[in-house]
């Protein structure tokens, strides 16, 4: 019987399986008010911090750890915000991951896609400073996971934004590209350099 399925069944009512389990010192048990699925995913947390890794890590883009996508989980965690439960939230703040609270009736405004952009710039200017570089020595993203600040009315939850340039950078504006490469953003350099290549 596969592993997944052994712990569904232990999770039934009248299963006897619990002590075998328990003995073998498997995290198998939902401790919060949240599904198995969840349950998996914060055990995974815990087994990829202890070898080694870091919430930083996971939140400078996919990172794959015991067959899950880590990295996308965490970012869909943040996404979700006002709408994880309490315990969830502080199950995540204890490992490090801070879920921004919504504002309770606060409306949301859609901004044009050239302001939004503006404000990631913006918000990445005083990111360095007022806190530091945003790549490390290894040209890796290095902003903290729950970096955010406010910029013209535009929430900008730096991290997040960033990662989402890096993916749609060939749409960005030149000028945007020129200051994400002046502060070391491989990514940033490589698009100005084959848009340089396109126009020679």
């Amino acid at each position: 019987m596969a592993v997944g399925r052994l712990m569904t069944e232990a999770r039934r009512p009248g299963a006897r399986l619990e002590a075998e389990l328990d003995g073998l010192g498997v995290p198998w048990r939902v401790q919060g008010p949240w599904d198995a699925a969840w349950q998996r995913h914060l055990v995974l947390l815990d087994l990829y911090v202890a070898d080694g890794g870091s919430v930083e890590e996971l939140m400078a883009g996919s990172r794959a750890y015991g067959g899950e996508d880590l990295g996308a989980w965490l970012d869909s965690q943040l996404r979700r915000g006002g709408q994880l439960d309490e315990q969830q939230v502080l199950a995540l703040a204890k490992r490090g991951v801070v879920v921004p609270a919504k504002p309770s009736g606060a409306a949301v405004v859609r901004r044009p896609r050239g302001e939004r952009a503006q404000a990631v710039v913006e918000a990445a200017r005083q990111y360095v400073g007022e806190v530091g570089p945003l790549v490390d020595a290894r040209g890796r993203h290095a902003v903290r996971a729950d970096w955010t600040v406010t910029v013209d009315g535009v929430e900008v939850r730096l991290l997040a934004r960033l990662n989402k340039a890096r993916e749609r950078r060939a749409g960005l504006e030149q000028e945007a590209l020129e200051a994400y490469a002046g502060w070391g953003l491989g990514w940033a350099v490589d698009e100005l350099a084959q848009r340089g290549d396109a126009t020679g």
